[in-house]
């Protein structure tokens, strides 16, 4: 399978080997904890995806990250990796890859719901917690009457969601030892 596709004479990055390699990655750590690997391994694991996404050009970076979110389902091992993997990139990288982060993060919330449960999981640690910044990004401040909008509007329900269940997903994610604090 190519690395590249050529679609309307364009050529663009393939998402299912991107999507393939991201989950055989993750597999393989969730598979070493579950066996007992040394913590290192795991952050060898993570190193290698923020690598990845340092070092990728836009577009790619882009269908990398979706690759990512993709896999933000129910809770599993799996999404529990990849919320890690996402708050991680987000608090380490520049403001290019956080304003990516942050639109996949909003276009999906956009859609129609039910929301997948670690889409929201992730989105409300971003928001709540001040240690990422979020909503005091130079996109949110660019961007404040659309963001204000799809609050008003769309995520309604959703700010109904993140006030009575802060604290419990503080103390989710301080016994999982992610980087939320």
């Amino acid at each position: 399978m190519a690395s590249k596709e050529n679609i309307n004479g364009r050529v663009i990055p393939n998402s299912s080997v991107i999507n393939a390699v991201i989950l055989f990655i993750v597999t393989q750590v969730c598979n070493e904890k579950k066996h007992g690997a040394p913590e290192s391994a795991t952050k060898e694991n993570v190193d290698l995806l923020k690598q990845m996404a340092l070092h990728l050009n836009d577009e790619t970076r882009l269908c990398f990250l979706n690759s990512i979110v993709n896999e933000l389902r129910y809770p599993n091992s799996h999404t529990f990796y990849f919320c890690m993997i996402l708050l991680i990139l987000f608090y380490e990288s520049n403001a290019t890859i956080k304003e990516q982060i942050s639109t996949i993060l909003f276009e999906r919330l956009q859609a129609q719901r039910p929301f997948p449960w670690g889409l929201m999981i992730n989105f409300r640690e971003l928001i709540q917690n001040t240690k990422y910044g979020f909503m005091r990004s130079e996109f949110i401040a660019q961007n404040h009457v659309a963001i204000d909008y799809l609050f008003k509007h769309r995520l309604l329900l959703f700010i109904h969601f993140i006030q009575p269940l802060q604290q419990q997903q503080r103390h989710h994610f301080a016994a999982m030892g992610t980087v939320a604090e």
